[in-house]
């Protein structure tokens, strides 16, 4: 009978003794969205705010002759912001643009506010950095080539521009800065030639991470053809071709010349233009040819045009 009283206490005690675990507050996504909304509506800090901060958590750049550099405070977009029924974080990134156009220092700053009844507490926050960004992509580009440098170009909403150079890797890492968009100036150099191509705008958040280049590669252009006897290279440096186009603007074309005893009797050179003049030069000068005294002329059947001098 003992044993019975004793589990029937026992029973009773775990009962009405309150449990010591604090009840969790389940918030909404209605009330996320809203809280990221205050987020997105205060004010950017201040580069003076950063600094102050950073300064007294004494983070000193490890460079003895800093140069003078522009500092940017940028937002990061709302999917970066961390909210709870506690607290809400809204992170921005500290940069700072060399003179030369090079990225120098890259922070981000997570800027935590209180929350209370849904509300974030503007009036009172702390700040956290973080060296980098860990809110970066990877993306990579949808040409592979021997890439030697990659202009980075930051559009935003309001019109302000911001650029820096980048390395020629073709690992490339963006950041999500908020009412911007990225585009890419990629120079390619195989050993004969520089090329430029930019990228289209970039969505960050696209599920691909490819970024293709805009070619706006111009279709064949071929006018006309002047053919000549090689003779009349030899000793000479240059050949420039002029006439018109179909838009009635004088155009010109040169060509960089050497002449060779292997070369065919006979050598042409060809414009996007209707040839009207040929001048020649060497170290003896320059001589001048007209396509009207041409030997004979044919008007091909593609709308290009053969003379032959």
């Amino acid at each position: 009978m003992k044993k019975i009283f004793v589990l029937f206490v026992v029973m009773v005690l775990l009962i009405t003794v309150p449990s010591c675990q604090k009840e969790e507050i389940l918030i909404s996504d209605v009330q996320i969205e809203a809280i990221k909304a205050q987020l997105v509506a205060t004010p950017t800090l201040s580069k003076e705010e950063v600094e102050t901060v950073l300064s007294s958590q004494k983070l000193k750049s490890a460079s003895l002759n800093e140069e003078e550099t522009l500092v940017q405070v940028l937002d990061l977009d709302e999917r970066t912001f961390e909210v709870n029924d506690q607290f809400a974080i809204k992170n921005l990134v500290y940069m700072e643009f060399g003179q030369n156009g090079n990225l120098l220092k890259l922070i981000t700053i997570r800027q935590i506010f209180d929350v209370n009844n849904g509300n974030i507490d503007v009036n009172s926050y702390s700040i956290e950095y973080e060296i980098g960004c860990s809110y970066s992509r990877n993306f990579q580009l949808g040409v592979q080539g021997n890439v030697n440098q990659i202009t980075f170009f930051l559009h935003f909403k309001n019109g302000k521009q911001l650029a820096f150079y980048g390395n020629g890797n073709n690992n490339i890492t963006l950041l999500p800065i908020a009412r911007a968009s990225w585009q890419l100036l990629v120079n390619y150099y195989d050993n004969i030639l520089q090329q430029q191509y930019l990228t289209d705008l970039i969505n960050f958040y696209d599920q691909s991470n490819v970024i293709n280049l805009r070619l706006e590669l111009k279709s064949k252009n071929l006018k006309s053809t002047v053919k000549f006897d090689r003779n009349l290279i030899e000793g000479a440096y240059n050949v420039q071709l002029g006439g018109f186009d179909a838009s009635g603007n004088y155009r010109y074309m040169s060509y960089q010349v050497m002449y060779d005893s292997s070369m065919p009797e006979k050598i042409s050179f060809e414009a996007y233009f209707d040839i009207q003049d040929v001048n020649i030069c060497g170290t003896n000068g320059c001589y001048g040819y007209s396509t009207k005294d041409s030997k004979y002329t044919v008007y091909n059947a593609d709308g290009t045009i053969l003379y032959s001098l």
